[in-house]
């Protein structure tokens, strides 16, 4: 791609702490669009090549889509970007609220245990993670009706930062505005290098 990087910043990712090299004022065609004076982070991509099974060459960072309004339609393989002064909600859609914090979005969600106590944490929107959820080890330590009885540990993952300890346990209860999901399949992290991560920030 003859870029040269002109320095290099600071990551945090479920692998903990990551030095990013940084290409700077490139140029980046998409969606019809031209976007100039784009920052280019390079970091290996072995997390997101284990978890989709093939290879990946890159990850379109969070500033290119704060440019359009997003419509993911999984069923049929497609994402669609609207400029925001041309978008209308698709019928009968949901509007969440989401926080907005660096360059993360997180919302709200309450989830339960097997018993189906109810617990409120702050997460992170990932379109492409390990599992239907994420739960940080220090949230469920917090909150113990969330340990499932059985964890099942399962190849380790390969992050921002280095490799990450999962395991898979199942969670009673997700709930996302007017939407309730019972019996999923969590992934629950294990290593200690993931306290430094905002997968999921407790309040």
């Amino acid at each position: 791609l003859n870029l040269k990087a002109s320095g290099t910043e600071q990551a945090t990712g479920l692998g903990a702490n990551a030095t990013l090299q940084m290409v700077r004022s490139a140029t980046v065609r998409f969606a019809g669009e031209t976007l100039t004076e784009q920052t280019i982070s390079v970091l290996p991509m072995d997390f997101v090549e284990s978890e989709v099974g093939h290879e990946t060459d890159g990850s379109l960072g969070f500033n290119i889509f704060l440019k359009f309004d997003i419509l993911e339609d999984y069923r049929a393989n497609r994402v669609t970007l609207v400029p925001p002064a041309e978008f209308i909600a698709p019928k009968g859609y949901t509007s969440l609220p989401v926080i907005v914090s660096g360059n993360a979005a997180l919302v709200q969600l309450t989830v339960g245990g097997a018993d189906g106590k109810p617990v409120k944490g702050l997460f992170l929107i990932d379109s492409g993670g390990i599992g239907d959820i994420v739960l940080r080890k220090t949230f469920v330590d917090a909150n113990p009706s969330l340990q499932p009885k059985k964890l099942v540990g399962i190849p380790s993952v390969i992050n921002v930062g280095g490799r990450v300890d999962i395991a898979s346990g199942s969670l009673g209860l997700l709930a996302l505005g007017n939407y309730s999901m019972h019996d999923l399949q969590a992934t629950f992290l294990r290593s200690r290098s993931e306290e430094h991560t905002s997968e999921l920030q407790s309040r």
